[in-house]
């Protein structure tokens, strides 16, 4: 019985998820134009003798994953929040870890589904795309992307705002991080006064800790965007269980 309420419960947030055209856009339509765009426009080039095209992957996937979580799961649990669906789920006999797991399912997995598709279409679209790293550190580098952003997503989500409120603070979130990672624009081109902050852009953590390991070199190569990422995690479930504290003493 435990399973089939577990699979009954993923397979109504997937239901709600895919009723999303936007998230499902973002998702899985919009890497593929990121990479014919980035591809078509700098594929020629090289950067420190490496084809320009490696560092493809690595940038779908960190725009991806803070997208995703941002913009998606924030926006969708503070949702659930104002129409009092969290409300119902506590006196529900199951877990708050059980319902959070359920409710971020989606997104995980979507994002898996979205790391494959990319992976895949980047080498079938520019065969001088070739990771050079180890697959075991890949995958570790996801995973603590991956957790620093849907923790900061959640921690989003607990804040006593109105879901449009939410939905503004983590789309100017996500563009502020995006034109600040050294993604669209080369860091040297920003502002000085932009330059000082950017050390603190979980993106830029993401991006460069992702094509660090892509390009042969180890997690620990530049520790500092693994402890950013680490710290983020750290503050963020430090958040969420001081609110969740905070809501059942109330």
């Amino acid at each position: 019985m435990k399973i089939k309420s577990l699979a009954y419960h993923i397979l109504l947030e997937m239901k709600a998820f895919l009723r999303e055209p936007a998230a499902v856009f973002f998702a899985l339509v919009f890497p593929a134009i990121l990479l014919i765009i980035f591809g078509g426009a700098f594929g020629r080039y090289e950067v420190e003798g490496v084809p320009y095209v490696n560092y493809l992957i690595p940038i779908d996937i960190s725009l991806v994953m803070a997208n995703l979580t941002l913009m998606g799961v924030s926006v969708d649990l503070a949702s659930k929040r104002e129409l009092g669906i969290t409300k119902f789920y506590k006196i529900l006999p199951k877990s708050n870890l059980y319902f959070g797991f359920i409710s971020s399912f989606a997104y995980t997995f979507t994002f898996v589904i979205s790391v494959i598709t990319i992976t895949v279409a980047g080498y079938i679209m520019y065969p001088n795309i070739h990771f050079r790293g180890n697959v075991s550190e890949f995958l570790v580098a996801l995973a603590i992307g991956y957790a620093c952003f849907l923790l900061i997503s959640i921690a989003l989500s607990k804040i006593n705002l109105t879901v449009k409120a939410i939905q503004f603070i983590s789309s100017a979130l996500f563009f502020i991080l995006m034109f600040t990672a050294g993604i669209i624009i080369e860091e040297s081109e920003l502002p000085a006064y932009i330059s000082k902050f950017i050390f603190l852009s979980p993106l830029r953590s993401v991006y460069r800790l992702l094509l660090d390991v892509w390009l042969g070199k180890s997690i620990l190569n530049d520790k500092n965007h693994l402890f950013t990422l680490l710290a983020y995690i750290l503050v963020a479930a430090v958040f969420i269980n001081g609110k969740s504290l905070l809501r059942k003493n109330e």
